[in-house]
């Protein structure tokens, strides 16, 4: 109730404030301190009882009002401030409004740009530090590669104890004159039968058996990469070259797999014919399989050779005999060789040997008959149904019958092993039967058996499993390559010593097939072969792998041939095997050219290392210009299409490297290839000029050694500078100021060898013939000097402190012997101690002048 009352009054109150204007008197006629005082008078006019007070709460209350409530809810109200002045703003300020948001707009844009900024910086600082290390990550792997002991080969016992016996390095040289001419139909754009001419070398000191799993490798090579003996190699198959560039999410990648798997199932048809035959050979009186039977008749004869005893039983009584023959056993043998139309024609033609499974003929009819090699969902069931039912009835089942069950209905998925498999192939052979490559179809996990399971089969598998005694690791490198995992199978086999030749060459092959995947960036890998990095498929440092095996041919000498020959063979070789590098470009179809940067990288190493780099980069003679080296031949192979892009990615670069070695003859040879004749003469100015920074000599001998290593650039400068003189387009192109600059560092340096040898007088005439140095106290003469001294090539400049500093010790020794008491008295001696005075004065003016210019260090030494 007393609510409501407040309510009335506060509404009320409402209607008595009127708008306040400006121009409008208060409605208030008495200030606040008058309404206080009032208030205060009329309260002690009455002074309140207790009676009083009872009167007044009987009063309120009549009228609704609880006191008391009241009482305890004005107690709680905070007085405190209610009568303290505000400022009120009568209208709105618009402009006060637009200038508060105006400011906080820009508040919040620099904030935001400090944000932005702030990620930007933190973006920028993590990419460079990105780039940092992948400069040096690579800066070290080349130092890596670069000071190794000539390559991995070296370092085995293998390589220490075989690889220079004749035979060993004879198989080096056969492969190696087989990559030129690889590189020869590479150039001509032309495809090349690497693989048949590998095989034709692949040759062992082991053993025969290891002869033949060699051969039986590179045929599987030759079924995998589409190349057959009777194919004449013109149309190489372009989908197998892309492979190793696809990603796994890619549409064509699925059908490029299977393409591959159908091969390597195909080989091992093959070879199990091969197999059947030759047993048959081997057994021809047992056998008596006659001239040229038909294959359905030479199974079925090889057939009663292994699978019966010598008394003429079957040797497994779970065979199921019918006619005397093994139905089952001889079905599986069918298809085992590969021979699947003529073991769908035996089933349709004796549908009555098959009456204890007589669904059978129908489910491997459909099976037989559908390209993809599919049954329908009903046959689907019925044939896991049997096979169950086989698999785990009472009665023993024919094992060749279960194995044929498991292919049609793709029974057992989960299963790793099979008993009745007797070798390897036979085992691969059968989980490539089982694989699916695409998910089209499954409508249940339990169906999917793709290559990704089967890779992770044989890798829960050890090595050993495969190669018992760890004799032939071929074999379960032939394993992983029936399973596509081709780099790993290279890892591999390049880990065991006896084979790693091996292993470079099949390498070699799948590169060239484009079967072999290698990391994004190649430059700045580490320096293990096999590369695993997250959920991406394996790859393989092919540049490494080709780079380490290069540095055998350093210890390989033939000592029926010219050691200059010999040399020129090895470097010939190494280009080769650099050159496959560019198998991956973007000529090749591949995303990147970093292949090709670093065949660059590698050729330029191999021409710093090269006695004679003329054989590489070829010479330039003015009679007959730019004659050919090594490299010109192959330039297409590696980019170069062009003089300038040849200049630019191998003997600048290559110049460049030679002259921070010192290696000045060789940088002006390399400079006078890319006709870049005032960069020629840069060299010599600088050569000249690090001669004079050599310190002094300390020894007679170092002295001898360094006066002869001073002639001998003098001469080889001069012979240059003569040389290009003589050749008007040559000298016509070469500043006259880079011309200066050698002789005067020629008059500089032969000044020093007179100064060594205590010709002073002789050596100040050759430092006056140079124009640097001021002798004659002329004012003019030694102001155009200093002028000069501003002009001069910093080569010469920076010599200068050196050559006053030896020219005031000459001058000074010379005016001591001549105002010694031996010749002080000879007139002769006056004038030449009168001339010497005025070389020093010319010389201390000289260096006033120029005194800010030259280091502290030299002036005090002069001063003193």
């Amino acid at each position: 109730m007393a609510s409501e009352i407040f309510k009335k009054l506060y509404e009320s109150s409402k209607l008595l404030v009127q708008p306040v204007h400006h121009d409008q008197l208060p409605v208030l006629e008495r200030g606040l301190d008058q309404i206080d005082t009032e208030t205060r008078r009329l309260f002690g006019k009455n002074k309140a009882d207790q009676e009083q007070t009872a009167h007044a709460h009987f009063f309120l209350a009549q009228n609704g009002i609880n006191t008391q409530d009241l009482t305890q809810k004005l107690d709680a109200m905070d007085t405190a401030q209610i009568f303290q002045p505000t400022d009120t703003i009568n209208d709105t300020d618009v402009e006060k409004y637009l200038e508060q948001a105006h400011e906080r707009s820009i508040i919040e844009a620099i904030e935001e740009s400090q944000r932005n900024v702030t990620i930007d910086f933190e973006e920028l600082n993590e990419q460079m530090m990105e780039d940092n290390w992948r400069t040096t990550s690579r800066r070290i792997l080349e130092e890596y590669d670069h000071h190794q002991n000539t390559s991995v080969f070296e370092d085995d016992k293998f390589i220490k104890s075989t690889t220079m016996t004749p035979s060993f390095r004879q198989r080096i040289l056969d492969y190696a004159t087989i990559i030129p001419k690889l590189n020869d139909a590479r150039v001509a754009q032309k495809d090349f039968p690497i693989v048949e001419e590998f095989a034709k070398l692949s040759k062992s000191v082991d053993s025969d058996r290891i002869h033949d799993r060699n051969l039986d490798i590179w045929k599987l090579l030759s079924n995998l990469v589409g190349v057959t003996e009777s194919n004449d190699n013109n149309n190489m198959n372009e989908l197998q070259k892309k492979y190793s560039q696809l990603q796994q999410d890619d549409p064509n990648m699925d059908h490029m797999t299977r393409q591959l798997i159908a091969a390597a199932k195909n080989w091992l048809e093959k070879e199990y014919t091969e197999y059947i035959d030759d047993e048959l050979v081997r057994h021809a009186r047992d056998a008596k399989a006659g001239g040229v039977p038909s294959p359905a008749h030479r199974i079925r004869v090889f057939m009663n050779l292994k699978f019966k005893k010598g008394s003429g039983e079957w040797s497994d009584p779970r065979y199921e005999v019918v006619n005397g023959t093994a139905i089952w056993t001889y079905l599986y043998l069918l298809i085992r060789s590969g021979h699947s139309k003529q073991a769908l024609q035996y089933v349709k033609e004796n549908e009555s040997l098959f009456s204890s499974e007589p669904q059978f003929v129908h489910y491997f009819t459909e099976y037989m008959e559908s390209p993809e090699r599919r049954l329908r969902k009903a046959t689907y069931d019925a044939v896991v149904a049997d096979y169950q039912r086989l698999e785990y009835g009472q009665q023993n089942a024919d094992p060749y019958k279960l194995i044929l069950y498991r292919i049609i209905g793709r029974c057992g998925l989960n299963k790793k092993r099979l008993p009745e498999i007797g070798t390897t192939e036979d085992y691969m052979w059968l989980q490539l039967s089982l694989v699916r490559q695409t998910m089209n179809g499954e409508e249940y996990g339990y169906q999917r058996y793709n290559l990704n399971d089967i890779q992770n089969l044989i890798l829960s598998f050890k090595a050993n499993e495969f190669d018992n005694n760890g004799s032939n690791p071929r074999n379960y490198f032939m394993v992983l390559l029936l399973t596509l995992q081709f780099e790993r199978a290279i890892n591999y086999l390049y880990k065991n010593e006896k084979t790693r030749l091996e292993a470079v060459h099949f390498a070699i092959a799948l590169a060239y097939y484009g079967l072999l995947r290698i990391p994004e960036n190649p430059l700045t890998r580490s320096i293990d072969l096999l590369v695993i990095e997250n959920d991406e498929p394996p790859s393989l440092n092919f540049a490494r792998l080709i780079y380490q095996y290069t540095r055998i041919f350093a210890t390989i000498n033939n000592n029926t041939t010219p050691q200059d020959q010999n040399n020129t063979l090895k470097e010939q070789y190494t280009l080769n095997y650099l050159y496959l590098l560019t198998l991956y470009s973007d000529r090749q179809h591949y995303d990147s050219d970093d292949m090709i940067s670093l065949c660059h990288q590698y050729i330029r190493e191999l021409v710093l290392g090269s006695k004679d780099p003329k054989i590489i980069l070829g010479t330039r003679s003015p009679e007959q210009g730019r004659q050919r080296g090594l490299l010109d031949t192959y330039k297409y192979l590696i980019g170069i299409t062009s003089e300038r892009g040849f200049i630019q990615a191998i003997l600048q670069p290559l110049a460049e490297k030679y002259t921070q070695e010192g290696k000045y003859s060789e940088a002006v040879f390399v400079y006078e290839l890319t006709v870049d004749y005032n960069k020629v003469v840069d060299i010599l100015n600088k050569q000249l000029s690090d001669a004079l920074q050599q310190p002094p000599a300390t020894d007679p001998d170092q002295t001898l050694r360094r006066r002869t290593s001073d002639e001998e650039i003098i001469h080889f400068s001069l012979g240059r500078l003569a040389d290009y003189e003589k050749q008007q387009h040559i000298g016509a192109h070469i500043k006259d100021s880079k011309k200066h600059t050698v002789q005067v560092l020629i008059n500089f340096l032969r000044s020093r060898s007179l100064y060594e040898e205590g010709l002073y007088e002789q050596a100040l005439q050759v430092i006056y013939q140079s124009g640097v140095i001021p002798l004659q106290d002329d004012f003019g003469q030694v102001q155009r000097a200093a002028e000069q001294f501003e002009r001069l090539d910093e080569g010469i400049s920076k010599n200068v402190p050196d050559m006053l500093l030896m020219v005031t010790d000459m001058l000074l020794k010379l005016w001591t012997t001549f105002t010694g008491p031996k010749l002080v008295s000879q007139p002769a001696a006056k004038e030449t101690v009168s001339r010497i005075e005025e070389h020093i004065r010319a010389v201390l003016s000289f260096v006033g002048m120029i005194q800010f210019k030259m280091p502290a260090d030299t002036i005090t030494k002069l001063n003193r």
